[in-house]
């Protein structure tokens, strides 16, 4: 992933040159900002479901999924991720037409869609599901609708009740408000986004919140730490130990969801823990999103959503 990032960056700066011995099947838009490339990621299988893709963890074996890594600049910014392709769609060609994506499969169908439509048409299935609904809703991009937020003029600083006041930082592109180490982050582009923001807040009591989101990722990762994750010679992590090593570091709220953020305690080898929940606080997910340094086998782990 290091290496694509490094790659994309490149060709940012004018240097298509390249990609001459690039190895991997790749396109590349004709603004030359959109960069995706076709490779097998790393799954975790459980019976017919999928339970974790990691799109930036490379793999040769059977039990892995092809996924396009595409990379992206907007607005300045670089961002990296992953979708992962059904099996019954076997890509032969992939080229820009304009701003969207077209795929071609040996069965001569043909996709046509943004990066942005995939991204959302694929959003609600990033863990724990069947093949069978991964190929419906990939074919779904062409036909999703993105929602166009109404923005209005939003004022520099904004306080919240029982955590302080957040200052709108322009490289986040978010509200921020750093307190006892702890960094809480809120994106909101109108002010009916910012009262919905404003209601999550009200309602998360951080110390019994967190404690709950432990027990929450204790429930859904605990299995696959130690079926995976153990080094050589580690004893299998117990739920108290998994608990103690996870550290809160971040929240980051929207305005009909939160994330929150956990330092692993080198449980999945200095990865992030990302916690999900409703805007009724009620959890949907935890994820092993990405990592500060290089893990102890090398490779890299980085998730962007656009």
């Amino acid at each position: 992933m290091e290496k694509i990032q490094e790659i994309h960056k490149e060709i940012l700066e004018g240097n298509t040159e390249i990609l001459k011995d690039f190895p991997l099947p790749y396109c590349l838009s004709e603004n030359k900002e959109d960069f995706v490339v076709l490779r097998k990621g790393r799954i975790v299988k459980d019976e017919n479901r999928i339970k974790y893709f990691f799109p930036n963890s490379e793999s040769n074996e059977t039990n892995g999924i092809y996924c396009l890594i595409w990379g992206r600049r907007n607005e300045g910014n670089y961002g990296i991720g992953g979708t992962p392709i059904p099996d019954d769609f076997c890509i032969k060609e992939m080229k820009f037409e304009g701003d969207k994506l077209c795929l071609v499969s040996t069965k001569d169908e043909k996709i046509v869609a943004s990066l942005k439509q995939f991204n959302k048409a694929l959003q609600k299935i990033w863990s724990n599901f069947t093949m069978e609904e991964l190929s419906v809703a990939f074919r779904q991009a062409p036909n999703t609708v993105l929602d166009e937020i109404r923005k209005e003029e939003m004022p520099k600083t904004v306080t919240i009740k029982n955590f302080g006041k957040f200052t709108y930082k322009k490289d986040d592109k978010a509200y921020k408000l750093v307190k006892e180490d702890i960094e809480c982050y809120f994106s909101a582009d109108n002010k009916a986004e910012l009262k919905k923001v404003k209601d999550i807040f009200s309602n998360i009591e951080i110390i019994n919140f967190i404690e709950k989101a432990k027990e929450y990722t204790v429930k859904k990762l605990l299995k696959l730490k130690n079926d995976l994750w153990l080094e050589e010679d580690e004893k299998e992590v117990t739920k108290k130990e998994f608990k103690a090593r996870m550290k809160f570091t971040s929240l980051y709220v929207f305005s009909e969801s939160a994330n929150f953020y956990f330092d692993d305690g080198d449980l999945f080898w200095g990865h992030t823990i990302e916690v999900n929940v409703n805007q009724n606080l009620e959890f949907t997910d935890a994820n092993i999103v990405g990592q500060k340094n290089k893990n102890k086998k090398g490779s890299e782990s980085i998730e962007t959503k656009f």
